[in-house]
């Protein structure tokens, strides 16, 4: 556990409360720090079901180390999150998809990882796995919401979360 995350176990259950944390961290994180993600609750400040799993992603190339943060945004939005295990800028980048989305692409997270910033990024709401085009959205308006605008908006918020938790 990191200074800049205290876990209380009330009555009603696991609360946490984030220390403020300074603009930038030379602080190195380890592979406790970023299982801890797991085990907690990040449901009721994003506002619907949240599922993670976390883990320690080893450098490799121009990547540092990282917690890698994957999961999903009820009804359906696949999302990844990297959270630098040291010189961390103080920053979140939230990293969109283009053209339909459909997948988590995290090659537009390695050039901010590089530098030091935490990301996230996430499907849009959909696979393209079975519809590669936009036959997915046909006649569902909920998903048409969660494309449009939700799953990008609930990623960046549970991404502050996590940043905030660790």
């Amino acid at each position: 556990m990191t200074a800049r995350a205290l876990l209380l176990v009330v009555a009603s259950g696991l609360a946490l409360v984030a220390s403020p944390a300074s603009a930038a961290s030379d602080e190195v994180l380890n592979a406790d720090d970023c299982a801890v993600l797991a085990a907690l609750d990040f449901s009721e400040p994003v506002g619907v079901a949240v599922r993670v799993t976390a883990s320690v992603a080893p450098a490799a190339a121009d990547l540092p180390a990282r917690c890698r943060v994957t999961g999903t945004i009820a009804p359906e939005t696949a999302f990844e999150a990297w959270l630098p295990l040291g010189q961390w800028n103080g920053r979140l980048l939230a990293a969109g998809c283009y053209n339909l989305c459909g997948s988590v692409r995290t090659d537009q997270m390695e050039d901010a990882a590089a530098r030091g910033y935490a990301t996230v990024t996430m499907d849009g709401g959909h696979s393209d796995s079975q519809y590669p085009d936009s036959r997915w959205a046909y006649n569902n308006p909920a998903l048409e919401e969660e494309f449009g605008h939700r799953a990008v908006h609930l990623s960046t918020v549970l991404a502050k979360q996590l940043v905030r938790a660790f």
